[in-house]
């Protein structure tokens, strides 16, 4: 080969110390046999039936663990293969004795391969080159074995026995019937095998948590865990076949997938069931067909430029930017603030950067047209004037038309058509005014047609961050959208923001778009992630990046399908997975969400505290009920968002599609944004549409209305033990304790038209008597317990929190028909006394 391929390894296998041979040291002298190696393969060390065989000259490197702390690396104190028993070795300088804990050995073959010890219990393993395909040419220090032995209470006698495994397998690979068209050059051939074993990047091995020598999996920071990407000088064409070798480590491939790259199309492939062929000899070739493969084209090249437009098209349709020239700030789809780092401007044009000019792509609907970024469209708030996004065009507030005046082009809302886009440089955004402010500019993407027309004009790369679905303890499904003739893609993810040091790729790309699978992640934990797309420009890949957007796992206590979260507040779910979404397997309507606290905040053990619970309704796109506990923890000075947006663990087309309000409400709050203060994700996270019901804005939700006095008296009753709390809607006719009388209403509402005013809003509270008794839940009997239901009427007459309006939690139950609190069967929802609860 041309060229070979490095593959590095990190093995948390050897211990401080120097790496030289600790012969010379006087102390114990432990002999070790070899069992028959886990992974039987054509290796360096033979098995003869008794025992391994292993070549003359080598040595084996040797460390131990002893509770928990790692002692040095020692080495065989004679030569391999001379003398005794050939499955069997002796060390010298081993203490021994020197604790009574638990005792495991560890041991690499050939020693050659350790280097590198440094002052942590880490070394370096380099695997050398990818082997080249002449006769017996196979490189013999590629060959790894592990060993591991059973643990030892107390330091052992002789003999140890080791349980060997082979680390890496190696593969002559050639794809047959390839079928490239003439005219086509070859650009990269990429391998992707399946998740949790490895082709190129670097790893580390756990020897000393679980008995197994096969535990491998990718460090942090691995940027090509389980893909490598070969260049044509990597390959041989022989015989109209492509040909490369090929290392895989752990010594495991089930399933592998093909793409070859040319400067014209893709074409992928996927071989499951190869294990057999690949792995019975490492140096075994594997033949693979690729007739039958899928052919992708590639888009012609993007243009690079956007060019200023000086004159009214007579169609607006395309890609543009619209920039305030004179601060040269792009509008983008921030929800507030509508302004992006600066771009430069210079004769008329704008060079394309990544990652800094947003493509809005305008297109003709009936008398104008709409503005779409990404996925998502520019309407007017008419509250403020300010603009904002909605998954549809769904009225005139989304559509836009041009007008051309004393050189000037502006664009005015249809909906409201006195109003057109200007930059408030006082306030630094992008607003519609009916007033003077700054004059935008338009600037056109270079190659598109003047004339307007739509057609297929070709569009610079681009990667929209899809949503997060499929979340489990450990598990997400993470998607995007992108185009542009994109090689491969995928998605950087790590538990910060400013540290996305993973990185999985997608198997495939299709049709302008991929999803990635992502396991073993820990319960409870809150990851953040960004997609991206590799694009060959000429010889080089350029990369282009979507936005950094978040997940939280389940807890560990939470089961996702068939069970109860063991949270104290949450009501009785009746789980069950629909696809994406979690759903009431007795109600197909009714959607649960269950938000950690995205911004970190610990609970007790460490564990990410969560947020809220809610269950939201199909039916009265409304939330039913949101569970949620209340402490001090949750309180800090991180102040309002307001980052009203859809929840993205409910469906989308039931929920709300814009922050307005109608029908004589606000947007009333279940969980209050004061109520979560820790953090400012953890409070974007209570602006969810799921968190907010219509409530009458007179006299209900405003100050010293019925249900803001009440959320006054409900904070006075949070405390050291910590308060749990459901808030919850009803939607049939009901009267309160009052006399106060509301009937259900279909009303207009943040977008909808068939939102169901509710009738009724209550608060459930269950907590400690004492309050300060340090005690779970759990742990104490119903008398040192509390709990009540505030109900009230959704009317708009204003009334202080009296006794009048307290019920059992069991009364409302027969009301609501939700179970309340199962997780506390000592809760006494039976009963209550007013004075419990100062009334």
């Amino acid at each position: 080969m041309k060229k070979s391929l490095l593959l590095i390894a990190t093995f948390a296998l050897l211990v401080a110390g120097s790496c030289q041979r600790n012969e010379a040291e006087t102390g114990l002298t432990l002999t070790f046999t070899s069992d028959k190696p886990a992974l039987e393969a054509a290796t360096r060390t033979q098995w003869d039936g008794q025992g391994i065989q292993w070549p003359a000259g080598d040595a084996i490197a040797v460390t131990y663990t002893a509770d928990d702390a790692w002692a040095d690396a020692f080495y065989t104190s004679e030569p391999l293969g001379q003398g005794g028993s050939p499955a069997r070795f002796t060390v010298n300088g081993f203490p021994g004795g020197a604790g009574s804990g638990t005792y495991l050995f560890h041991a690499i073959y050939p020693a050659q391969a350790a280097l590198s010890i440094a002052d942590a219990p880490i070394a370096t393993v380099h695997i050398p080159p990818v082997q080249t395909p002449a006769a017996d040419s196979f490189d013999p220090s590629a060959d790894l074995m592990a060993g591991i032995s059973d643990p030892f209470s107390g330091f052992p006698g002789s003999p140890v026995p080791l349980l060997w495994s082979r680390v890496t397998a190696h593969g002559d690979i050639t794809l047959n019937n390839l079928d490239i068209a003439q005219d086509e050059t070859l650009a990269s051939v990429t391998f992707r095998c399946q998740e949790g074993a490895d082709l190129t990047g670097d790893f580390w091995l756990d020897l000393a948590d679980d008995i197994n020598p096969e535990s491998f999996a990718p460090t942090d920071g691995n940027l090509t865990a389980n893909t490598v990407t070969v260049l044509p000088d990597n390959l041989s064409l022989q015989g109209g076949s492509l040909h490369c070798w090929i290392s895989v480590m752990p010594a495991t491939l089930t399933s592998l997938n093909v793409t070859v790259q040319t400067d014209k199309a893709q074409y992928v492939k996927t071989f499951t069931d190869i294990e057999k062929t690949f792995l019975q000899n490492a140096r075994n070739i594997l033949r693979i067909s690729m007739s039958g493969a899928e052919r992708i084209s590639s888009e012609a090249p993007a243009p690079t430029h956007y060019v200023k437009v000086t004159e009214a098209p007579a169609d607006w349709s395309g890609d543009y930017l619209i920039v305030y020239e004179e601060g040269s700030l792009v509008l983008d789809s921030d929800g507030d603030q509508k302004t992006h780092a600066s771009v430069s401007i210079a004769d008329g044009r704008i060079a394309y950067e990544a990652g800094k000019a947003y493509n809005i792509h305008i297109e003709k609907d009936g008398n104008g047209y709409t503005l779409q970024f990404g996925e998502q469209y520019f309407g007017l708030n008419s509250d403020k004037n300010a603009l904002n996004l909605a998954a549809t065009a769904g009225s005139d507030a989304y559509r836009w038309t041009f007008s051309e005046s004393s050189g000037a082009i502006r664009l005015y809302n249809l909906g409201y058509p006195a109003r057109f886009l200007q930059y408030n440089a006082g306030s630094g955004q992008f607003r519609c005014y009916t007033s003077a402010q700054k004059e935008v500019q338009f600037f056109r993407l270079d190659g598109q047609a003047s004339g307007g027309g739509g057609g297929t004009t070709p569009q610079t790369p681009t990667v929209t961050t899809g949503g997060s679905s499929g979340i489990t303890q450990t598990e997400v499904t993470l998607s995007a959208s992108y185009t542009g003739a994109a090689t491969y893609g995928g998605f950087l993810w790590g538990l910060s923001q400013d540290n996305l040091d993973n990185n999985w790729q997608a198997a495939y790309l299709n049709n302008g778009a991929f999803t990635v699978q992502i396991d073993g992640l820990g319960a409870g934990h809150t990851y953040y992630y960004q997609a991206y797309i590799a694009v060959l420009e000429g010889t080089e890949y350029q990369y282009y990046y979507g936005d950094i957007k978040s997940f939280t796992t389940y807890a560990s206590d939470f089961v996702i399908s068939g069970d109860q979260p063991g949270w104290y507040e949450t009501p009785l779910m009746n789980i069950q997975k629909s696809g994406n979404y979690l759903v009431n397997e007795n109600d197909g309507t009714q959607y649960y969400a269950i938000h950690m606290c995205s911004g970190g905040e610990k609970g007790p053990g460490g564990k990410t505290a969560r947020n809220y619970t809610v269950c939201y309704s199909g039916k009265y796109h409304c939330p039913l009920w949101i569970a949620a506990p209340r402490h001090s923890m949750y309180v800090g000075s991180a102040g309002r968002n307001d980052s009203y947006r859809q929840d993205p663990d409910i469906p989308g087309n039931i929920q709300y599609s814009s922050k307005s309000t109608g029908g004589g409400c606000n947007k009333g709050h279940m969980l209050g944004s004061a109520e979560r203060t820790s953090s400012k994700a953890t409070n974007r996270d209570v602006f969810y549409y799921t968190n907010i019901a219509p409530q009458l804005s007179s006299g209900f939700n405003t100050g010293g209305g019925r249900w803001n006095v009440l959320e006054d008296y409900v904070d006075t009753q949070v405390c050291a033990d910590t308060l749990y709390e459901v808030i919850g809607c009803y939607f049939e006719k009901y009267t309160d304790a009052y006399g106060q009388t509301q009937t259900p209403a279909t009303i207009s509402y943040c977008g909808r038209d068939d939102v169901v005013r509710p009738t009724m809003f209550y608060y459930i509270l269950l907590r400690t008597k004492a309050g300060n008794s340090g005690k779970a839940l759990a742990d104490c009997s119903s008398s040192e317990l509390k709990c009540v239901a505030f109900v009230r009427a959704h009317v708009n007459v204003k009334q202080a929190v009296t006794a009048r309006e307290l019920m059992s939690v069991a009364d409302l139950e027969k009301i609501t028909g939700v179970t309340y609190f199962p997780n506390v069967p000592n809760a006494p929802k039976n009963t209550f006394s007013a004075s419990d609860w100062g009334l």
